[in-house]
């Protein structure tokens, strides 16, 4: 369970209007039905995107950042997550979780939709795929331990690029 809390509040992305300062939905704001989807292929709990905040060498930063900066890499994705064949890694962090950074010029739906088809080639389960605006979330499960959030939104600061953030943990 402390997987999923720890996911959940690493995985989600800054409001692209934010800048990575705020959550998709100020506080106390509700979020009209209309606003938001989800598709489920399995069980679990349907995600709800959510702030990514990522350190690095000048400190604590929003996601948006690691397509603006200088790319921080010292590791590959997993075998079982296969990196998108048009974007660019400009970002690592690793620890319990660790966290990806890629940029591509292809938009949101080309690369929410590789994935959603790679992670279940791949054999991760319980696949889900929400949306709101214009952030798309895949969740996934393998075994007992090994998850991955992928949160793909427009990046903020650089127009005509998506930014891809993956998340894993138990790999």
């Amino acid at each position: 369970m402390a997987v999923l809390v720890a996911l959940a509040l690493l995985a989600g992305c800054a409001d692209s209007a934010s800048g990575g300062g705020a959550s998709a939905t100020p506080p106390g704001d509700a979020t009209p039905a209309s606003a938001a989807s989800a598709t489920v292929t399995g069980d679990g709990p349907t995600p709800t995107p959510t702030i990514l905040q990522v350190s690095g060498p000048g400190g604590q930063g929003g996601a948006a950042e690691f397509c603006t900066s200088g790319a921080t890499v010292s590791q590959s994705l997993p075998p079982s997550i296969p990196a998108y064949p048009r974007a660019v890694e400009r970002y690592y962090q690793g620890g319990d979780t660790n966290i990806w950074g890629y940029c591509s010029a292809d938009g949101v739906g080309a690369v929410g939709d590789f994935y959603k088809q790679q992670l279940a080639a791949h054999g991760w389960q319980r696949l889900t795929d929400s949306s709101f605006d214009s952030i798309r979330q895949l969740v996934g499960y393998q075994g007992s331990s090994a998850a991955v959030v992928i949160t793909i939104q427009p990046d903020a600061r650089l127009p005509g690029t998506t930014q891809c953030v993956i998340s894993t943990s138990g790999l």
